[in-house]
């Protein structure tokens, strides 16, 4: 007995759909989702021919549509969606000082926080920055150990998902994500205010020069978890000098 259209479709997406989903190419954005343990990321950022646009148009969009069925629907297959560098436009010093300002007073999604946090420090341990000629001591920005690349890279395996994200925040109000995560930036990320002052000053100099001295003291002073959530986010984006290089993605020359 032949079978029918709609088994034929169920087959499909049941089978080929999952393969389809690890081999499509975001075209978007310039930009290797890391996988730890595995080495080097599982697919370049290049078009390739794959099996949907052997369907054609109209049957790729019933597959998808298909698939999304009965879950958490079609409109989480972002397969189009920017990454958040080029969806901010975090090009110039100034886009990415207003990020901050607003990621301090929690104006900015949580899910864009942490994306950029795994951007910034997949970008520190994959393009590491220049040597500066400076000694170690008097260096204010993080030199990449073998130490301190293990500790991102035990951040990376927080990310269960695969989503390129660090859970450090929430919505709404960017509050507190995982308290390990958070734990993990401050004590082992940041720098230690009595082993390298100037950067642990550094970066509070800079926090209440974007947000406002006194505001920061207020902060402070009422110590608000989500305040100091959002205030390590971006303690730890500054050092790892988001604000004057931002998200890398080619080696330094």
């Amino acid at each position: 007995q032949p079978h029918s259209p709609s088994l034929i479709l169920l087959f499909l997406v049941t089978v080929y759909f999952p393969i389809v989903l690890a081999l499509q190419t975001p075209t978007k954005c310039n930009h290797f989702q890391r996988r730890i343990g595995i080495g080097q990321p599982v697919f370049p950022f290049r078009p390739s021919r794959s099996f949907l646009s052997i369907l054609g148009r109209h049957n790729t969009k019933a597959l998808i549509l298909a698939a999304a069925e009965g879950t958490e629907g079609a409109e989480d297959l972002e397969f189009n969606k920017p990454c958040v560098v080029q969806r901010l436009d975090l090009s110039d010093l100034f886009s990415r000082w207003k990020f901050l300002q607003k990621l301090l007073d929690a104006e900015v999604s949580a899910a864009d926080a942490n994306e950029l946090l795994y951007r910034v420090l997949y970008s520190f341990i994959t393009y590491p920055p220049a040597p500066s000629g400076k000694s170690e001591d008097s260096n204010v920005s993080p030199i990449p150990t073998d130490e301190k690349i293990e500790i991102i890279e035990s951040l990376f395996r927080t990310d269960q998902h695969g989503n390129g994200s660090i859970f450090a925040l929430r919505d709404p109000g960017c509050s507190p994500g995982h308290d390990s995560v958070l734990q993990t930036l401050e004590e082992q990320l940041l720098p230690d205010p009595r082993e390298d002052e100037d950067a642990h000053k550094g970066a509070w100099d800079t926090i209440m020069e974007i947000h406002g001295k006194e505001s920061v003291k207020v902060r402070e002073q009422e110590g608000s978890k989500s305040w100091r959530a959002r205030c390590i986010v971006a303690r730890v984006l500054l050092y790892f000098d988001f604000l004057t290089r931002g998200v890398v993605e080619e080696p330094f020359s």
